[in-house]
């Protein structure tokens, strides 16, 4: 998502159009370990931080900081999710955010 690519974009990338620079794998890589720095920064735990890259932030803040009640969400809570998130960490960034 070019918003979240804007949010978490260093000064330097900021020069380049999200779009644009998301899809160079480097830069779609830590863009993404800052994305998933701040979340586990803002939910302390490894599931909910997942669930929130996943179903959006505002949907596990109204859920109380737990995975959301999404069949979706559920299916790939903390032992599907975490060995998929590191095993292709910019597909899973880079295809579902950026369009």
């Amino acid at each position: 998502m070019p918003a979240s690519g804007d949010r978490y974009a260093t000064a330097t990338e900021r020069l380049r159009p999200a779009e644009q620079r998301l899809r160079d794998p480097r830069t779609s890589i830590l863009t993404g370990a800052r994305l998933l720095a701040d979340l586990q920064r803002r939910f302390g735990r490894i599931d909910a931080s997942l669930a929130a890259w996943n179903a959006s932030e505002g949907r596990v803040r109204r859920a109380g900081g737990t995975l959301p009640r999404f069949a979706e969400t559920e299916a790939e809570g903390p032992s599907r999710s975490l060995p998929r998130a590191f095993e292709f960490p910019m597909l899973s960034y880079a295809s579902c955010h950026v369009r």
